[in-house]
């Protein structure tokens, strides 16, 4: 493909060239995280600022890693995971945001996903729509043992009680009553919330399963504004029976497009709330700070990096040559 870069040596978009850039890549989707990721790298620097994509690179465990952001959706994602696959990265770790969909999944909580619903129209581009987009198992599994090493209770989506044959339904006691979110004796307890979901706040809870992406955000939070309504809301209720955990934008497209580059790909996500909540009238308040999230896809990275120098290391015990 033509460069249309002015600097043939660098990437058009993102302006990154061979030796910018490790192996290893977390992805935020706000340019203005990268900077507050790279701080948990060693010696970080600021390599690349072009359009969404901000770049920086340090180190971890001795090895290289970057932050680049993706802007928002898919198609910004699938054009830094392109170049970052020609200047040499082959492990992509998105770190971001979501909404939660299960009732059970509460503003603050983390959510790791294994695969993603292919709602946007990027990944349609690279593949059928039959073939599914998932994350890689080596980094799901590194993203699972970090979070558990730091306190998280990690669950899978089958063990939300709706799907564990519990009769009482999310939100019955709280039927009918008006909860404001913005006011209580504490700012983080909203009026008419149980005192048992602030208690529940203490215990900090992963959930593993399957992500919803889109492409309209305003199309997932006012659908009955669409004209095209009648899909996006029976969508939607097909998406929260299957146990979808969360809703975001990103993460099909960077599990089909790693698919295509035979990369890994995985994702960690905070949910800042849960609109479902808000419709059963529950506890709901917004949360905006990433950094478990981001604490714990560095230290799966971490550990990416040490599981692959002893794979490496085992493979020249026995003669082989990786690369």
């Amino acid at each position: 493909m033509k460069n249309y870069s002015k600097n043939a040596s660098k990437q058009y978009h993102t302006q990154l060239g061979r030796g910018d850039v490790g192996r290893y890549v977390l992805l935020p989707g706000d340019p203005k995280r990268c900077a507050k990721i790279a701080a948990y790298l060693d010696n970080a620097v600021l390599i690349a600022d072009s359009r969404e994509y901000v770049t920086y690179t340090g180190t971890l465990e001795g090895e290289k890693v970057s932050v680049t952001s993706t802007g928002i959706g898919g198609p910004s994602a699938a054009i830094a995971m392109e170049e970052l696959s020609l200047c040499g990265a082959d492990t992509f770790l998105r770190v971001g945001t979501c909404g939660g969909m299960q009732p059970e999944v509460r503003s603050g909580d983390i959510v790791i996903a294994t695969g993603a619903v292919r709602m946007g129209g990027t990944t349609k581009e690279y593949v059928p729509i039959e073939y599914p987009a998932v994350a890689s198992y080596r980094i799901t599994n590194a993203l699972a043992d970090a979070a558990e090493d730091m306190g998280f209770v990690c669950k899978e989506f089958h063990e939300c009680s709706a799907y564990v044959g519990k009769k009482d339904k999310p939100g019955e006691k709280n039927k009918g009553k008006k909860i404001d979110n913005n006011k209580g004796n504490n700012e983080n307890m909203a009026v008419g919330a149980d005192s048992s979901e602030a208690e529940d706040e203490k215990v900090k809870v992963c959930h593993i399963g399957v992500v919803q992406c889109k492409d309209s955000f305003f199309g997932q939070h006012e659908p009955e504004e669409m004209p095209i309504c009648y899909e996006l809301e029976n969508k939607w209720r097909a998406w929260k029976r299957m146990g979808c955990l969360a809703s975001e934008m990103e993460s099909a497209t960077i599990f089909i497009v790693a698919a295509r580059l035979r990369a890994r790909a995985g994702t960690c996500l905070l949910v800042m709330a849960n609109q479902e909540r808000e419709k059963l009238g529950l506890y709901n308040p917004v949360v905006h700070d990433t950094d478990q999230a981001i604490r714990i896809a560095v230290e799966a990275i971490r550990r990416l990096i040490l599981a692959d120098r002893r794979e490496m290391e085992d493979l020249q015990k026995d003669g082989f040559d990786k690369t």
